[in-house]
């Protein structure tokens, strides 16, 4: 005995139908929210496919037309229109890395072996990091830290992913215009941010000297500020002020994984 759909109303067009696709659209009936194991389903396809949906360019110029609608949308089921986030910002991480080889060859060159020396300069050692941090150690640690930002700048866009969705829970989880969030939504609400970021970074590589995150911070700040106004409907005030304690979370969240790292390491050098 054979049975048939029941009615359904497609969540990216509204279209009222019968059947496992949309007559409309094409969007697939069941379309389930966002969790750790879907992830985990879809992460490869992220990688191997990008031109399955709409468009890759159509999802970056939306981004920048009404950032608030496009990952609402997405969270929300509304997902045939955009691309995966995952897929537009693994396409941006190598455009941009390849980028910057291209124009800063030189200048994002390995550290330099004095830097190195000059780190561990007389008998630091992790061992005795307690009794060893120095002005110099303190600045030339920064200096390689820096580096290494400059020219991993997608790699770490990508790495805090998780803990910038943290950060988002904690600074909006009394927000009463939008629906609760879950972790995995703010992971892919962040991608999405990510993406607009490293595209203002594409566009601001050929005029920096060096120091980009110097000259994107308020750009990248800006777009943060009128992204999550457009999510969570709060003033342009209130809302940039959880962006920066936003920041602030994730920089203090960074410091104590560090922090716990190093003494995790000094525990098990003196067993």
């Amino acid at each position: 005995m054979s049975t048939t759909n029941p009615k359904t109303r497609c969540k990216n067009c509204d279209t009222v139908f019968q059947g496992n696709f949309c007559p409309e659209c094409g969007q697939n009936r069941e379309i389930p929210r966002l969790s750790g194991p879907k992830v985990l389903r879809t992460l490869f396809s992220a990688f191997m496919d990008i031109d399955n949906e709409k468009g890759f360019f159509y999802t970056i110029i939306q981004l920048f037309k009404a950032p608030g609608t496009v990952i609402t949308d997405y969270i929300r089921g509304k997902r045939i229109s955009y691309v995966h986030p995952f897929k537009v910002l693994f396409a941006l991480a190598v455009t941009f890395a390849l980028s910057v080889g291209f124009f800063y060859n030189d200048l994002y060159s390995k550290l330099s072996t004095d830097s190195i020396i000059q780190l561990s300069n007389g008998s630091f050692n992790i061992s005795s990091l307690y009794k060893h941090i120095e002005y110099p150690f303190i600045q030339n640690a920064l200096t390689i830290l820096e580096r290494w930002y400059n020219k991993n700048i997608a790699l770490q866009e990508i790495l805090t992913l998780p803990l910038f969705a943290l950060a988002t829970r904690w600074v909006f989880r009394k927000n009463h215009f939008q629906p609760h969030f879950n972790f995995t939504e703010m992971i892919y609400m962040r991608a999405y941010i990510s993406c607009q970021i490293l595209v203002v970074f594409l566009l601001l590589l050929p005029f920096n000297n060096g120091d980009i995150k110097t000259i994107s911070f308020i750009p990248s700040f800006l777009l943060c500020v009128w992204t999550y106004r457009q999510i969570y409907k709060n003033t342009w005030i209130g809302t940039a002020w959880r962006v920066l304690l936003m920041y602030c979370y994730v920089i203090a969240i960074t410091l104590t994984l560090l922090t716990t790292a190093i003494a995790t390491t000094w525990f098990f050098v003196h067993l």
